[in-house]
């Protein structure tokens, strides 16, 4: 990471999903400009609107009772949910259609509010630049006027507390250039000020209405919307916001010394005096408690949250730096970083399907967690690029959807002890099933995707506690799901029904034996015998999954490949040899609309030794550039059928697949540079791969020229010998030498044992 970096954009910018991103992990902003201000979309990921009223809702579906309906032919598609079939009973009908629930307005992430910093008024023909200084974590302003009087606004978000510090200084302004003054009585407006508020909601109907007007989009006109959110109070000082469901949120604003408080009972106002030509507010935020929101303003100043922001800053980017010798990969890879420092942190509820700060009054899929691979594409990479402090958010975001996943095993699939993960869910206490319906509300597959990401976290940790305390009770309820869900045939095989994969068809030979279904449970049971037997539990029942793994139709070919299933048959495919990227593809949806699943689609080909580098990395730079917002990040769905409803979250896991580009570790074996052309230059330090090893490597327009290993936990690792067919000459730091021949090393080392690999 060149020192400092940062993302620059010199123009103004008009929507939150495209500005300059601040936030700590639990608490975000987005920054963009209106005319006269500059603006800063409040984020705060736990700000639910958490009614699920299950009240109108038939009793979810049983399995039994999809076997029935499959048995007797019925077929219900996965895109229109139309069902077909003969003699449906009313109770038929209630498990072949949508839920009411799913229907309403809630449960939804919503906005959690605005700060307007607002600028001289009559300011025109004025030149922008913006930039967040990474290595800061500081977002900074320029906005020079035509005449060269200039605003400078810095801001920080304090790491630990959600606190915004805003600090702003007016240079070259004075009698001669000014504008304003006073007005039949009325107070001077000083040329700068803050204003904090939450907008009172419009109704999902008038915002419906307002989407068909402004962008031809249908997608919310809801059937059976809730009440809107309650007006947003100001009180003593504090705007609070009270939900129906209970919940709160609080949010404080503050000026230094000379700024006086003309707040409202709607808004929170700062006004600095008409002469003041420097200042700072602050904003806090709280979902817990109306003092947690509270800022002593003698106690802190915008300098003491700095320096706090620029410290756990820098530490962050310590932990690891790429240079793919491009800038717009540079880019690409760094602010999608950054935003994920932003909204993740663990032990802290992470976003769904969108970024909070970006979020206008409703949500496309009401902004829940999608677990086929939306939720799982925000932390693609986090591990690999050795920050466990964004990649352990994961957890918490699956603890209520866990607890809900065990009952949905016992009370509707009859398994005891077991865990099922439907497709949607949202993150809250929820007293029964509220997507158990068909075609899309048992499949079975993202069940092992979830349980993936636990295994991961061992495989790149070594960490045995982790494993022992958390991985493995959710591994082992998983495993008990499978072993009872697979059915043992006449063929000795065991078998997957019924259950459709992907958005497709559920009927008989749609919801028997498919490709995800086979390959997530397969690893799932594999992975909970693995864990089993490292830390010696349950012998009996690891014999038994293991058995149950290796006994599943079509997933030879998964354990053969050495990958995990998502990265084999993603969405139930297995791209061919040769095959071009459909992302790559003019008027492929991966190409033209829906750039969302490109990172898993571009891991796939470069962890399957697919990616034809030398042929496509020209076209995977224009590819990306089609898709690059001015904030760097990459948008997920196309404007003109997706239209602008906030940052997709999914689109994040870039910084796997660019990380993947660079290294690929999978089931111990390290590969370098699989997506970086032979005469392009590269370099990475300290990415993560299976086995806690840290590896850094670089390579200039000719070879690579030098590969260090540190091993965290100690153990042993295979990297494939990147100058082969010449020897691999491997020094260790212990003074033992060796070589290889081989086209794979294999390294055996003991715990903080460094090793350097060099062509000899």
């Amino acid at each position: 990471m060149s020192k400092p970096y940062s993302t620059v954009i010199n123009k103004p910018v008009y929507i939150a999903e495209e500005g300059l991103y601040l936030g700590n992990g639990d608490f975000s902003v987005s920054c963009y400009q209106k005319p006269g201000k500059i603006v800063f979309q409040l984020g705060k990921n736990d700000f639910w609107d958490r009614r699920l009223d299950l009240s109108q809702n038939p009793k979810p579906a049983n399995i039994e009772e999809l076997k029935s309906l499959i048995d007797r032919g019925v077929e219900v598609d996965g895109v229109t949910f139309e069902a077909k079939g003969k003699n449906l009973s009313p109770r038929d009908l209630e498990v072949l259609q949508v839920a009411p629930s799913a229907k309403r307005s809630a449960p939804m992430p919503k906005m959690a509010g605005e700060l307007y910093i607002h600028v001289p008024g009559d300011w025109n023909d004025c030149t922008w630049k913006q930039q967040v200084v990474l290595e800061k974590g500081e977002l900074i302003i320029e906005c020079c006027h035509y005449d060269g009087a200039k605003l400078i606004l810095k801001a920080v978000i304090h790491p630990d507390k959600n606190q915004l510090a805003v600090t702003w200084q007016l240079e070259n302004y004075n009698k001669d250039n000014l504008y304003g003054g006073s007005f039949h009585g009325l107070p001077d407006v000083p040329p700068v000020y803050a204003t904090c508020f939450r907008k009172t909601e419009i109704s999902s109907q008038d915002f419906a209405a307002s989407e068909m007007l402004e962008h031809g989009n249908t997608y919310f006109c809801y059937a059976n919307p809730f009440s809107t959110l309650p007006a947003a109070k100001v009180k003593n000082g504090v705007l609070t916001q009270i939900n129906p469901d209970g919940g709160k949120l609080f949010i404080t604003l503050a000026g230094d010394e000379n700024t006086s408080d003309r707040s409202t009972d709607e808004f929170l106002r700062q006004l600095p005096p008409f002469e003041a030509r420097s200042g700072e507010f602050y904003v806090g935020i709280s979902t817990e408690s109306k003092e947690d929101a509270m800022i002593d303003t003698e106690k802190v100043s915008y300098a003491d949250i700095a320096e706090c922001a620029a410290k756990s800053a820098a530490e962050f980017w310590s932990k690891s730096e790429v240079d793919f010798g491009e800038k717009l990969l540079n880019d690409c890879f760094y602010s999608a970083l950054h935003a994920k420092r932003c909204v993740l942190k663990k032990g802290k509820l992470p976003p769904g399907l969108f970024m909070p700060s970006t979020l206008q009054y409703y949500s496309q899929w009401k902004g829940d967690y999608h677990f086929n691979y939306n939720y799982q594409s925000i932390f693609l990479g986090d591990y690999e690029t050795n920050h466990f402090e964004t990649g352990d958010a994961y957890f918490e975001g699956v603890k209520s959807i866990i607890k809900l996943g065990e009952k949905i095993s016992r009370d509707y699939y009859n398994i005891d002890g077991g865990c099922f993960i439907q497709l949607a869910g949202y993150p809250l206490e929820a007293e029964d099933d509220y997507f158990g319906y068909l075609p899309l509300g048992r499949m079975a597959y993202m069940t092992g995707w979830l349980a993936a990401y636990f295994y991961r976290r061992y495989q790149f940790s070594g960490d045995k506690e982790f494993l022992t305390r958390i991985g493995y009770p959710f591994l082992k309820k998983v495993a008990i799901f499978y072993e009872n869900f697979f059915v043992k045939g006449e063929d000795g095989f065991y078998h997957a029904y019924p259950s459709n994969s992907g958005e497709k068809e559920f009927s008989r030979s749609g919801a028997t034996d498919q490709m995800q279904v086979l390959t997530h449970g397969a690893f799932a049971l594999y992975a909970a015998a693995d864990a089993a037997e490292i830390i010696g539990v349950d012998a009996e029942s690891a014999q038994k999954w293991r058995e149950i793994s290796q006994k599943i139709p079509q997933v030879e070919f998964m354990f053969k490949a050495g990958n995990d299933p998502e990265f084999t048959a993603f969405d139930g495919e297995v791209p061919q040899k040769g095959e071009r990227p459909d992302f790559l593809t003019v008027g492929n949806r991966y190409h033209d609309w829906n750039f969302g699943q490109m990172p898993y689609k571009f891991s796939i080909y470069l962890r399957n030794d697919l990616w034809k580098k030398e042929e496509w990395y020209n076209e995977l730079l224009v590819f990306l550039k089609r898709w690059e917002l001015p904030n760097c990040l990459l948008r997920a769905y196309s404007a003109a059928t997706h239209y602008f409803h906030g940052g997709h979250t999914e689109s994040l896991g870039i910084v796997g697949a660019l990380t993947d580009m660079l290294m690929i570790s999978s089931k111990g074996t390290v590969k370098l540079f699989k997506g970086i052309p032979e005469k392009q230059r590269a370099s990475f330090k300290n990415l993560r791969a299976e086995g806690a090893f840290l590896i850094s490597a670089e390579k200039d327009c000719d070879e690579v020229k030098a590969v260090s290993v540190f091993a965290e936990v100690g153990g042993m690792i295979k990297i494939e010998n990147p100058w082969f067919p010449v020897r691999c000459h491997i020094n260790y730091s212990n003074g033992i030498k060796e070589s290889f021949a081989d086209r794979i090393c294999v390294l055996t080392m003991d715990k903080n044992l460094c090793a350097e690999l060099v062509k000899e």
